[in-house]
């Protein structure tokens, strides 16, 4: 009697995980189970989550009658693995519905397996984008910062920050009243996120705007700095100077945007992707690199009063966007005709003459010698 009990007990084992598994939404996941080797015929294997059937196996083959309606067509064993051992499920195309823990039990002439499996699922923001301030129509402080991202899950997390020109941390001079964020979700219940700053001034400081999703450990950065107004002439060849240092350079785009009135869209100039310009370029000359640095000045030749406005250097990767806006003032030169002007000559000389007579007269009359 003692021996029959013994053998059961050293046959039931249960294995939890420690930890989870991650999946990505819409991608395939496999979840494990592992058992002792046996003939496939022997072999039973049945996969659930909560009170639903994902997946069943015996008499050495998959018996889906039972299977939950969401599972249909998603699910599958490795069958030519399943006789060594192998009882994991692959789990394809997953969404948020399918996060939860799921339970392998897998029975064989040597006794019986079972193994808890938590899945999290999750899914990386993307079109991350920062939204500067319209500098143009600026006149009074505060001006609106945005901030916003699409198509994430979990929840994320998002915290917005000042530093200095010199460095200086100063995201504690931030408070929940500079700041709106709204929240919402999409048809297929993942998070959309916009979140808009207060800011009361621009000069001296760069604002950045960071989005983290934990699970998957994505981390995006934005900033965004004002750098100021740059006066020219019309006529005039105008460079906005900017360089930017960077090691990685793989996947990184260039574009600077132009904008000449308040409510006007913004026009791309030029564009640089993977050190390559496009055709239609606008600008004065291509962007060139050196050794970690990127030379990405913008070059306007013969401006004309059109070109004022507000130009804005917009630097991405896949993990951030760093945006620079400058401001350009123009104004037109004095231009003189040859035939006015030396129709001015003549009206100077006979004006000359004039006030010569007047002063000589003057002291013929006045003087009187002693």
């Amino acid at each position: 009697m003692f021996h029959q009990i013994f053998s059961i007990c050293i046959f039931l084992q249960i294995s939890n995980s420690v930890g989870y598994i991650v999946g990505v939404i819409s991608k395939d996941v496999i979840l494990n189970c592992q058992f002792g080797p046996a003939n496939l015929d022997d072999i039973i294997i049945h996969w659930t989550q909560g009170p639903r059937v994902v997946h069943s196996f015996y008499r050495s083959t998959d018996q889906l009658a039972k299977q939950a309606e969401a599972y249909r067509g998603r699910t599958k064993l490795f069958t030519s693995e399943i006789s060594s051992g192998n009882g994991s499920l692959l789990l394809s195309s997953i969404d948020i519905t399918d996060e939860g823990e799921y339970n392998c039990y897998a029975s064989t002439p040597d006794g019986k397996y079972e193994n808890k499996v938590p899945l999290k699922v999750g899914a990386e923001y993307r079109n991350l984008l920062l939204t500067p301030p319209n500098m143009l129509s600026v006149e009074t402080m505060p001006a609106s910062l945005s901030c916003s991202a699409s198509g994430g899950y979990p929840n994320f997390t998002l915290l917005w920050q000042t530093v200095r020109n010199d460095g200086m941390d100063e995201k504690n001079t931030i408070t929940p009243m500079d700041e709106k964020t709204t929240i919402s979700h999409d048809t297929k219940g993942l998070f959309i996120v916009r979140s808009d700053l207060n800011i009361m001034q621009t000069s001296n400081r760069t604002y950045k705007c960071n989005i983290k999703n934990d699970l998957l450990n994505q981390s995006w950065n934005g900033s965004w700095k004002m750098q100021g107004t740059q006066d020219g002439k019309v006529g005039q060849d105008i460079t906005l100077h900017h360089i930017y240092s960077n090691n990685d350079s793989s996947d990184l785009a260039i574009t600077w945007r132009f904008k000449n009135t308040e409510n006007s869209s913004s026009v791309i100039l030029c564009e640089l992707k993977g050190q390559k310009s496009t055709e239609d370029a606008k600008c004065g000359d291509k962007p060139s690199t050196t050794e970690n640095e990127w030379n990405v000045s913008l070059v306007l030749h013969n401006v004309t009063l059109q070109d004022s406005g507000e130009y804005t250097c917009e630097i991405t990767s896949k993990s951030s966007t760093q945006l620079f806006t400058n401001i350009l003032k123009l104004e037109t030169l004095p231009i003189i005709a040859p035939e006015t002007s030396e129709n001015l000559r003549h009206h100077y000389i006979i004006i000359a003459s004039i006030l010569l007579v007047l002063s000589l007269t003057t002291f013929a009359i006045f003087y009187k010698p002693k």
